[in-house]
């Protein structure tokens, strides 16, 4: 198989996902800290932040789409970015975001 075939992960997509992950990490290193607080510390607006803190709680299977670039076509870092009301079911990600 060419490698031209193989996927490829796309690289927005995938630092959208260290941004939500990074996110995480600060909220959790600072409970006491407000979303306010974080978010100026993050360096970005708190509705971009929280944003970023939803989805750090994407499902594996979505994750794993992502970083092995087998993604849907649709799943893009602007639907992510934009996506409201994500829901707390991997199951019910799953089958809005990849199937």
């Amino acid at each position: 198989m060419p490698a031209t075939d193989q996927p490829t992960p796309d690289p927005q997509l995938v630092l959208l996902l260290k941004d939500a992950h990074r996110a995480q990490v600060l909220a959790l290193s600072k409970p006491n800290y407000t979303l306010d607080r974080l978010a100026k510390l993050f360096g970005r607006s708190t509705e971009r932040y929280k944003r970023l803190l939803r989805l750090s709680y994407l499902s594996p299977s979505i994750v794993n789409a992502i970083v092995n670039g087998r993604q849907p076509v649709h799943l893009t870092g602007r639907l992510l970015q934009n996506l409201d009301g994500l829901p707390l079911s991997w199951t019910e990600q799953d089958a809005l975001l990849i199937r």
